[in-house]
């Protein structure tokens, strides 16, 4: 039996008149179900050669199971064997009049906007659950169609969602698949299946009325994958990601422009990796073995090279395999069985140490307090040296954007705070009778309980105990002194010091508050930019206004008044105007981010106006909620200091879009340089 790559379908176009200037499209759709055949799917299930098995099918459709119960798009049908429609299935409708795609203006000679229109919801006969019927509003502009003969044909795109309105390009339209995917337990994530359909020229006068068949082609190809042979999953063990990565070139996600006349695609700004969200995958054991099965949707692709991460709250399970030639077709379900029994496990501390302003910071959060030195070294305080020496200052590693720290720290770098009217108390971690204090005539930092002599002491000398966050930098405001790190060749512990600036031991440092996070509820995405330029969406008139899109680790960006230069850090800033640098995420974020981070490789603070962060349930951002970035800086000249710029979201929520506006005066060019940006659920 041959392999079918294309599914038919069999429309009825009707007309229906209001007012006789409004038209309605509906489109009545059979869906007639293909025979398949497949490759033995019986091989040994074990990959004991360290290779990876395939096997694939054609995918066919079918209505006659419509699954009318299920509120999503298309999916896998684990019974029938094939793809079904679903509730909520939308599909967006254009076309052509003798060469011309319809337009705003009516007019079909080529002006105005080339139009593609989104159907209602799928509706499927009750009784002959062969028939589906799409409506297609045309659009508010009064509308009456050709009056003479003339050609036409129509053209569709699954999902609706994945299209808008305008496509002056058609037939080149451009999507986007997912880089992170949120599969079902047995169907793949059912945001990701992409489908273009395209009638044969029909001659009418007017619109056609009768039945009209579009021919349909997949343009994905979908993976249902099985990771065997796990070795040391605990029981309860539970999955928060599984991360594929191929071949640096392949072009797995990301970006695409697919011409709706022939289904082919070409990448516009892609990515060789796709992640699955974990929360409707669970492990399976079976005969003794522990596996995983998992659904994912990738342009069709021959894979030479594949790194498989499965985390879960407990480790991370690694395993790399080079020297392959995997084909994952498009159209069809691609089955492979995956080895991982020779996978790396790594077990996962319970918790991430995460960057947080300190109004966030509540009585029950364990946290570190860390300052970073001119030099880019970063050391916390310690909690146990007592009341008769300073805290020590301690190494600690933090990721290079600042934003977490590396290794899980020793307790002695461990506190708690209460906040009161005057300022903040910090606790040894566990303790509320010691306390970090200062004496007011000299440098003595401390940390203990007053005792009678101190109190004594005090009434001559003074101490305090209460702290605010005076630039960047922990504050007594009763002593007017400023808590930082001093280091000699002899010593290396924290101190207060009345002034941070000219030759004082403290100066060109800056706090941060690293917080104790549950590691489930983690998630970060990091953006990182390429040295190249090579981005194939921009325009390159940076300093007028000029952008272009950026995808990493599964997220596209779009920078404006933004260059790269040929390096990984982007600039802006303008020699001659003043200028807003904005960063907007392309598509809605389906977590709940609590922060954003900017690196900051160089800034002069006195050229920024601002920064925000606007958080919004809609692309155009018309009711996005504002936050102001923190600026924390470093460096020997305040002109050209390092840092970081870190937003708290106060009121976070799924599935929206972020923006970043950099307000900047005029200055050089390139005063404002950035090299990473970190969207984060903590």
């Amino acid at each position: 039996m041959s392999m079918t790559d294309t599914m038919t379908m069999t429309l009825v176009i009707l007309i229906k008149t209001f007012d006789m200037k409004r038209y309605l499209l509906a489109i009545f759709v059979t869906i007639l179900a293909l025979a398949s055949c497949s490759k033995d799917l019986d091989r040994d299930p074990i990959d004991n050669n360290n290779t990876i098995e395939e096997a694939t099918t054609v995918l066919t459709f079918t209505s006659e199971r419509p699954q009318l119960d299920v509120s999503t798009k298309t999916a896998w049908d684990a019974d029938f064997h094939g793809i079904v429609w679903s509730t909520g299935d939308k599909i967006r409708i254009g076309f052509t009049f003798d060469g011309n795609w319809w337009s705003q203006t009516a007019a079909y000679d080529g002006t105005g906007h080339k139009k593609f229109y989104p159907s209602n919801d799928v509706v499927i006969d009750s009784e002959n659950h062969n028939i589906g019927t799409f409506t297609v509003p045309m659009g508010a502009n009064a509308f009456t169609g050709p009056t003479t003969s003339g050609d036409f044909v129509f053209y569709a795109v699954y999902p609706a969602s994945l299209v808008e309105n305008n496509q002056d390009d058609a037939p080149n339209v451009p999507v986007s698949l997912k880089s992170l995917q949120i599969p079902q337990a047995d169907s793949y994530d059912p945001a990701t299946d992409i489908l273009v359909g395209k009638s044969k020229t029909i001659t009418s006068t007017g619109l056609p009325s009768e039945h009209i068949n579009l021919y349909w082609t997949r343009i994905v190809a979908h993976g249902n994958f099985t990771l065997k042979n796990f070795h040391g999953v605990e029981d309860g063990e539970t999955i928060s990601k599984v991360e594929f990565t191929a071949q640096s070139e392949a072009n797995l996600t990301g970006e695409q422009v697919i011409s709706v006349e022939d289904g082919t695609f070409t990448g516009n700004v892609t990515s060789n990796v796709v992640k699955l969200d974990g929360t409707n995958l669970s492990f399976v054991k079976e005969d003794g073995n522990t596996n995983l099965n998992v659904w994912l949707s990738v342009m069709p692709v021959t894979l030479t090279s594949l790194e498989v991460v499965v985390e879960t709250d407990k480790a991370t399970y690694r395993r790399s395999f080079t020297g392959i030639e995997k084909t994952l077709e498009g159209n069809r379900r691609n089955t492979m069985g995956i080895n991982m029994a020779s996978a790396t496990r790594t077990p996962k501390e319970p918790y991430y140490w995460v960057r947080k302003d300190i109004s966030t910071i509540t009585s029950s959060d364990v946290f570190v307090i860390v300052n970073k030195l001119s030099d880019g070294s970063t050391y916390a305080m310690s909690n146990d040296n007592g009341s008769s020496s300073a805290p020590s200052a301690v190494a600690v590693p933090v990721t290079s954007a600042g934003d977490r720290l590396t290794e899980n720290p020793a307790e002695r770098l461990k506190w708690t705070l209460s906040e009161e009217s005057n300022g903040y108390i910090f606790y040894p971690a566990g303790q509320t009778n010691n306390y970090l204090y200062n004496r007011n005539n000299n440098n003595s930092l401390r940390v203990g309980s007053l005792s009678l002599w101190d109190l004594w002491d005090l009434l001559f000398n003074g101490y305090s105990w209460h702290y605010t966050i005076n630039n960047n930098y922990l504050y007594n405001s009763s002593n007017s002194r400023y808590v930082g790190i001093y280091i000699d060749d002899n010593t290396q512990d924290w101190r207060s010091y009345t002034s941070i600036t000219g030759q004082s031991n403290i100066r060109n440092q800056s706090v941060a508050f690293y917080v104790r996070v549950d590691a489930a509820s983690y998630y970060s995405y990091t953006e990182t930019f390429q040295r190249d330029n090579t981005f194939t969406e921009q325009n390159t008139d940076y300093i007028n206004g000029g952008w272009f899109v950026n995808t990493c680790d599964g997220l596209a960006i779009k920078l404006t008044n933004v260059n790269n230069s040929g390096s990984t850090i982007m600039y802006a800033g303008s020699r001659n105007s003043a200028s807003v640098a904005t960063i907007t995420t392309k598509t809605a974020v389906p977590e709940a981010l609590k922060s954003v981070t900017l690196s900051i490789t160089r800034v002069n603070t006195s050229l920024v106006n601002s920064i925000k962060l606007y958080v919004s349930p809609t692309s155009d951002f018309s009711a996005a909620a504002e936050y102001t970035f923190n600026i924390m800086t470093t460096g020997t000249n305040p002109a050209t200091a390092s840092g970081a710029a870190l937003a708290t979201i106060t009121a976070p929520a799924a599935n929206m879009y972020y923006k970043i506006a950099i307000d900047l005066k005029n200055g050089s060019n390139g005063h404002f340089r950035f090299d990473r940006i970190i969207y984060a659920t903590e």
